[in-house]
């Protein structure tokens, strides 16, 4: 049985941790995007508990956020993408041929994905800005701690920075593909951020609550 070579358990341990954060932020965003449209679909049931959706919703936005910021954090001394995108250009000879055939003797090495140092630095400059964004910015001055200069400014932190659904769709996309290129060039895992039965239980719940409320008027 190959035993992986302390840089091949480290990447692996890398990349792994941060597929978890990235899937666990994705279905956090699934569930905030059909929380939103279901104010159209379900307006009657929902404004029952204005209070408990609002804030239910929320607080997945919060944690989607969050989990975004942890894997786009430049901090040296985390685990981050940029830590990832280090440690496979550190060690860009863990995606040779012969790596890949020693770990994976049984995988077919066709269509592969090649990994050097030029590919790593073009999936690195997709993150480069992303401290500049609002997602960023409502993290460290309102999430993850409460900012002086925010505090006493006269405006509402999440109206001066907006949250765009579309970048955030983008950021996850971005990431989801830069994952799925280094998990496959590694050893042939591929990996599906889709998770179909969150959409389909949200509608469930919600027309359960219709039919409750029929009964109880």
């Amino acid at each position: 049985m190959y035993k992986a070579t302390d840089e091949e358990a480290r990447f692996k341990a890398y990349h792994d941790s941060l597929r978890r954060e990235l899937n666990n932020a994705y279905w956090h965003f699934i569930i905030y995007k059909n929380l939103d449209k279901f104010r159209e679909e379900y307006n009657k049931e929902m404004r029952e508990a204005p209070e408990f959706w609002g804030l239910t919703q929320r607080a997945h936005l919060f944690d989607t956020i969050m989990r975004l910021n942890k894997i786009c954090d430049n901090d040296k001394d985390t685990v981050n993408i940029h830590t990832l995108l280090d440690l496979a250009e550190q060690n860009v000879h863990i995606f040779t041929d012969e790596s890949f055939t020693k770990r994976s003797p049984y995988s077919s090495k066709q269509n592969l994905p090649k990994i050097d140092k030029r590919v790593l630095t073009r999936h690195r400059q997709k993150y480069a800005t992303f401290y500049k964004t609002s997602l960023r910015k409502l993290r460290n001055k309102v999430l993850a701690h409460i900012d002086k200069d925010v505090v006493v400014q006269d405006f509402l932190p999440f109206k001066e920075w907006s949250v765009d659904a579309e970048q955030i769709d983008t950021i996850i996309n971005d990431l989801d593909n830069t994952l799925h290129l280094l998990s496959t060039a590694y050893d042939g895992s591929r990996y599906d951020k889709e998770f179909a039965y969150i959409e389909q239980g949200m509608y469930n719940v919600m027309d359960l609550i219709r039919i409750g409320l029929k009964k109880k008027r």
